[in-house]
């Protein structure tokens, strides 16, 4: 990088010795200076918040920022070089960062990866009967405020497990209210002189221990009048540990249905409510219990999330084929093996027919456009060296996930082309 900035000092010198203009040097060189384009690999932003995402470089052109599925995040420019990152909706995108070439620099291409995690607000989690304990240390002492929310009077009252500590209580009295949205302040009332030290908590939830909370999950520690707030788990809560998935299918086909079956270590957590969501419910719904059903040939990707605040989750991504069933007919002769052929703009393979339920079944990956039914000999290779005969292009887009071909009769033409009707 240093050399390049001093070459193109140089440059510069030399243009103004000779009365040359440097755009009209720059403007012939051959070989234009590397575009230096240097984004973030990876940004994480709260669904419903936003992030600034700037991209570093040595051109003055214009960064373009293309967000693959604007269904989880966003993007809203700032300046030449610099958007923000809107959270949609929870999920993992990519965005695409290009900046053009021109006479000086080349082009640039960069991917940031984009995980939009959700917000969970004290709204969400406190209701009546919620109890809420929050460890604190007085003099390097473990103590607890431990209460009980009053959705009616929006109070929390103090529960007999609550221990503060003789100390406070011979100074202030300890009360505890909350808003009703996204705040629970803390007062000690002075006994003395009746002067106020609220302690406002901004807290955020990742979820409940059995109606306890865990609270506050974004704050390590706070001082206020020689105590320190601390994040409290009660002792009788176990949280999950581990999530780990059994076995999951890497394809289906439509219609078919499964189970996401999900392993929670250790099996005495206090919380084993799992969470499931699909990608795309589109492509695969998913219940409550984690029964999953294809629908739609896409790729999908379903989740598995403890919903006990510890942020622990699994995945598996599964893709949803075409499945193709040939009825050959006049094809169907002693040795005949069949086969499609397909391809899409990124290149073309083949896959064998194989009988299921007595009927000539292939399942085709959903990225692919196009097919031709080809009849193979009876030896064992795959290819067009081994064609007796095939139908014509088949566009794949214009079928339904589920489709059965019967060849009909012999096509006019040189290449032993044979008619084909797709009925459902």
């Amino acid at each position: 990088m240093k050399k390049t900035i001093l070459s193109l000092l140089s440059m510069a010198f030399i243009c103004a010795m000779t009365l040359t203009s440097c755009d009209e040097i720059m403007s012939k060189m051959d070989n234009p200076v590397d575009s230096y384009l240097k984004v973030d690999a990876e940004v994480f932003v709260k669904e419903g918040s936003a992030v600034e995402l700037y991209a570093e470089t040595i051109s003055d052109a214009e960064v373009t920022y293309t967000v693959g599925d604007e269904k989880i995040a966003k993007v809203e420019k700032v300046s030449n070089h610099e958007v923000k990152v809107i959270g949609v909706k929870p999920g993992e995108t990519v965005i695409d960062v290009k900046l053009a070439a021109n006479a000086y620099y080349k082009a640039g291409e960069a991917k940031v990866k984009v995980v939009v995690a959700p917000t969970y607000t004290l709204k969400d989690a406190v209701v009546d009967g919620a109890k809420l304990k929050i460890g604190y240390k007085f003099n390097g002492k473990d103590c607890l405020f431990a209460y009980e929310y009053d959705a009616e009077k929006k109070v929390f009252n103090e529960l007999e497990e609550n221990s503060v500590p003789q100390e406070i209580t011979d100074l202030y009295e300890v009360s505890m209210i909350y808003n009703g949205e996204d705040k629970i302040t803390q007062k000690l009332i002075s006994k003395e002189n009746g002067e106020v030290v609220p302690l406002e908590l901004n807290l955020y939830t990742g979820g409940s221990f059995d109606r306890i909370y865990k609270l506050p999950c974004e704050m390590t520690s706070l001082q206020v009048n020689n105590y320190e707030m601390l994040p409290y788990v009660p002792e009788s809560v176990t949280p999950v540990d581990i999530l780990t998935p059994g076995l999951l299918p890497d394809n289906m086909a439509v219609g078919v249905k499964g189970a996401y079956p999900i392993n929670i270590f250790p099996d005495n957590a206090t919380n084993q409510v799992i969470k499931f969501t699909s990608s795309d419910p589109n492509v695969i719904t998913i219940d409550a219990a984690g029964n999953i059903e294809a629908k739609a040939s896409g790729t999908a990707t379903i989740k598995a999330e403890a919903t006990d605040g510890t942020g622990k989750f699994v995945q598996h991504t599964i893709t949803v084929v075409k499945t193709i069933i040939l009825e050959p007919k006049i094809w169907d002769i002693a040795g005949a093996r069949f086969a499609a052929y397909v391809w899409n703009g990124s290149g073309s393979n083949w896959y064998l027919f194989g009988k299921v339920n007595d009927k000539w079944t292939v399942n085709i990956p959903p990225s692919y456009t196009g097919l031709v039914l080809v009849r193979l000999n009876s030896g064992t290779e795959v290819s067009w060296n081994a064609k007796w005969n095939q139908t014509y292009d088949i566009d794949l887009t214009t079928i339904d996930d589920n489709s059965t071909f019967t060849i009909t009769e012999w096509g006019p033409g040189d290449y032993s082309y044979y008619s084909v009707s797709n009925a459902q």
